[in-house]
């Protein structure tokens, strides 16, 4: 009898020791890099997700099935983030040093070009605004993110199906204002290049990238049955 009561209680230690110990938290080391600086991790089962900033700023993030997605914006400075695990009161804490990273292109520059463009050619309805914030959608489909007046990325979503004002509706629109963005970067002399990936993400319904002048032009096409949305991001190299 007494035997059996040490047992059950070695027992309960162990299990004490597996199931109440602080919780798993693993992220990779290198992030994907597109509009976003992306970022995956793993945790223990239940666990709960939370992104700090340097100024302190607490974010929850969503975890499915113990797995999660970190997205960092691109800033010309370095940045460091701490990532907390949460579970029964216990937590795992661990930092991320995300590098700087090249301007795309001052947004006086982009803004002019791009609004010249609008009302030169009668193709172009698009024009930007006077300013935008750090990570703002200036138009449906149309998104900029900015460290300042830097913008250091630029996403635009495309869909003539789409019902939903996620995306540029005019194929027209789309591909003039990628050649009004690529006459800011003076590198519309490749504009052929860049409409041919996009013709291949389109038609073969795949990822293609192409970089010119150190720019990555990076095109993805989805079908979601009753809507196709091809998305380009373009960040420096």
């Amino acid at each position: 009898m007494k035997k059996l009561t040490l047992s059950l209680i070695l027992l309960g230690i162990s299990i004490c020791l597996f199931g109440c110990g602080e919780p798993d938290l693993v992220i990779s080391e290198h992030p994907s890099k597109e509009y976003y600086l992306t970022y995956d991790g793993t945790t223990s089962e239940n666990a709960k997700i939370f992104l700090k900033d340097e100024s302190g700023e607490n974010k929850k993030i969503e975890v499915e099935k113990n797995k999660f997605t970190l997205q960092m914006p691109r800033l010309t400075s370095e940045i460091t983030y701490t990532v907390e695990a949460k579970s029964d009161k216990k937590k795992t804490e661990t930092k991320i040093v995300v590098p700087a990273q090249k301007k795309l292109i001052d947004y006086e520059d982009l803004k002019g070009q791009f609004n010249f463009t609008s009302v030169t050619e009668d193709s172009l309805t698009i024009s930007l605004p006077d300013s935008v914030t750090s990570d703002e959608e200036v138009i449906s489909g149309f998104r900029i993110s900015s460290d300042g007046d830097n913008v250091m990325a630029i996403s635009l979503k495309f869909s003539a199906d789409d019902t939903y004002d996620m995306s540029i509706t005019d194929y027209t629109d789309f591909t003039y204002s990628v050649a009004a963005i690529m006459m800011s970067l003076d590198s519309a002399n490749s504009l052929d290049k860049v409409l041919e990936a996009l013709n291949n993400s389109i038609e073969d319904e795949k990822e293609t990238k192409v970089t010119v002048d150190n720019v990555n032009y990076q095109f993805s096409t989805l079908s979601t049955g009753s809507a196709t949305y091809t998305t380009l991001n373009i960040f420096r190299k």
